[in-house]
């Protein structure tokens, strides 16, 4: 994004902003059910109390 508002604003490209914006909105919610399925997953078999 800083290289394409660096050449001119108008080369900045939306689509791929919002693409950007919507990984870092939705990477906290994705690592929360990794971890909450990990640790489900773990105190099932025993490796964590």
């Amino acid at each position: 994004m800083g290289v394409g508002c660096a050449k001119r604003f108008s080369a900045l490209k939306l689509k791929v902003v919002e693409r950007i914006v919507w990984a870092w909105i939705m990477t906290i919610p994705a690592t929360m059910g990794v971890a909450f399925g990990l640790v489900y997953l773990f105190q099932q078999i025993g490796w964590m109390k």
